[in-house]
């Protein structure tokens, strides 16, 4: 591993960027509407913004070689960072958040568990779950239906079953909820506000809840194949010791959040965008009627769906759940000739690079068909990359990438979704993209399923 060093930023330049006012015009903007001021401000701007009050600054960030910069050539430079306080004092020393030898250690003991061989070892409790979720929806049309609840419900079932082979406890439900303002997870980490009093209360709740199934697990005979047991068997090839029980709490609660967001948000955006471009689902239902021809999808089937895939990556293109990513520069630096300062922020937005016309054509046009094997060729690493890159890309993107498509598929087989008319979906950055009041629709049994 690299270590970081300070780049002389002689002869560098500030970044463009607005005043102090303005930059807190932006701010209050960010709140309100934080696509309109990731738009607005690179157009404005150019491709490095620096926002600024005295000695105190952010820099946004988007063009593929600036963001490779950071997140690969130079990463050692930079430590995560979030500006929702609250994200660390839940995940704790997870691999979200912590950094160094600590960090890579870390991910080491985790990355068997998350291989291929094991990952598909996951599948049929998986499906399982999903097939026994969605025939629990009524066997009916519904004319006013909250898509994000269908798919925050199956999420919370399907983490439940992945790191646990069981219904997550109730207590557990706060690391799921992302429902209040971002004045409350910005305010979550300064001492004695009342959204720290709230969360740090809940978050001893949370710790009982955890710490409890660990202790039952470790006093138990029997043998699990969930991700707990796998971490709690987990060993270091260099120390030979295994994970505490603090590791392995704040390990379960990152997965927790993480696993829970990535599911529910992609794929309450990939039933709208079907909702919204009927060739795209008249297209997705021809493949699964061939392929599949009724029966309940296979993990194995996997590689003869090759539009379901594509479909998720367009969704995970267009409606990212990861829309900004944080670093904060532990050095000076310098990126395409601006100065960025140790201890200044960096906000990454794989949103604008996945967004831009620059890099993509039309690229407000939702087509599944760009990642089509021969044109999935030509896009750059740091042009699509909802999973993050570098060293600390997600290291649960091979399992995202089985759920998702083969709920996708299950969900497709029996239901449809239809546009609510009136009804405006309202994007948000509430930690992870979503819509502010959620995405209501029709919800249909297709004609298959009620024979």
């Amino acid at each position: 591993m690299n270590e970081r060093s300070s780049v002389s930023t002689r002869g560098s330049r500030r970044a463009p960027g607005p005043g102090a006012l303005r930059a807190i015009n932006y701010g209050i903007g960010f709140v309100r509407d934080p696509f309109a001021v990731l738009n607005n401000s690179t157009h404005r701007y150019g491709t490095i913004v620096r926002f600024g009050i005295g000695d105190r600054c952010v820099h946004l960030i988007h063009q593929p070689e600036h963001v490779q910069h950071v997140l690969l050539d130079n990463n050692r430079n930079y430590e995560k960072s979030s500006p929702f306080g609250l994200l660390k004092l839940l995940f704790g020393r997870g691999l979200l958040f912590n950094e160094g030898s600590s960090w890579f250690s870390q991910r080491r003991l985790l990355q068997p568990s998350f291989q291929p061989k094991q990952v598909a070892a996951r599948a049929d409790g998986i499906t399982h779950v999903i097939g026994s979720t969605v025939d629990a929806w009524p066997r009916a049309d519904a004319d006013n239906i909250n898509i994000e609840d269908d798919m925050t419900h199956l999420a919370r079932r399907i983490i439940g079953e992945l790191l646990f082979g069981m219904e997550l406890p109730n207590e557990l439900d706060v690391i799921l909820e992302s429902e209040d303002s971002k004045f409350a997870f910005l305010l979550g980490n300064v001492p004695l506000t009342p959204q720290n009093i709230t969360y740090k209360a809940a978050m001893r709740r949370v710790d009982k809840t955890v710490y409890g199934i660990i202790a039952e697990r470790r006093a138990s005979d029997n043998e699990s194949v969930d991700m707990l047991s796998m971490l709690m068997s987990a060993v270091d090839k260099d120390s030979g010791e295994c994970m505490d029980d603090t590791q392995l709490r704040d390990e379960i609660v990152t997965l927790l959040f993480s696993g829970f967001d990535t599911t529910s948000r992609t794929l309450t955006w990939v039933f709208h965008a079907l909702a919204q471009n009927p060739e795209v689902e008249a297209a997705l239902h021809q493949e699964l009627e061939t392929v599949l021809q009724g029966r309940a999808p296979h993990v194995n089937d996997l590689p003869n769906l090759p539009y379901t895939q594509m479909l998720v990556k367009e969704t995970m293109r267009m409606f990212p759940a990861n829309a900004i990513i944080g670093r904060r520069a532990k050095a000076d630096d310098v990126i395409d000739g601006h100065a960025i300062p140790a201890g200044s922020y960096l906000t990454i937005s794989p949103y604008l690079a996945q967004h831009s016309a620059k890099i993509w054509d039309k690229p407000e046009h939702f087509d599944p068909l760009r990642f089509a094997p021969e044109r999935e060729k030509t896009i750059g690493k740091f042009d699509y990359y909802p999973f993050g890159a570098g060293p600390r890309q997600c290291i649960g993107k091979g399992l995202a990438m089985m759920t998702i498509p083969l709920a996708v598929a299950m969900i497709a087989q029996r239901y449809r979704f239809t546009s609510l008319p009136g009804f405006v979906v309202e994007h948000d950055i509430k930690v992870t993209f979503q819509s502010r009041r959620g995405i209501r629709a029709k919800r249909h049994l297709r004609p298959a399923y009620d024979a």
